[in-house]
């Protein structure tokens, strides 16, 4: 089975779904041609917090090199 693409240039309230294509599992995307593209997101700032470990942890781990750059923000807790 080949993918079905339809473009409309002027959208109907209803859009029906090819025959071969019932009684299946699909996906639907809605993409708007016309619209304009979003600006990209901008660059991250060289202006960042330190980051440091659960306080939970203060005095019961030593560390052995740079530990705040070996892993992700996320297995410090730390929602960004």
């Amino acid at each position: 089975m080949n993918p079905s693409r339809m473009i409309y240039d002027d959208t109907p309230a209803l859009i029906p779904v090819p025959d071969e294509l019932h009684h299946h599992k699909i996906e639907v995307i809605f993409w708007p041609l016309d619209m304009e593209p979003k600006p990209p997101l901008s660059a991250p700032t060289t202006d960042r917090r330190r980051r440091s470990p659960p306080a939970a942890l203060a005095g019961k781990v030593r560390e052995l090199g740079d530990v705040m750059n070996s892993a992700p923000a996320s297995d410090w807790g730390i929602d960004q």
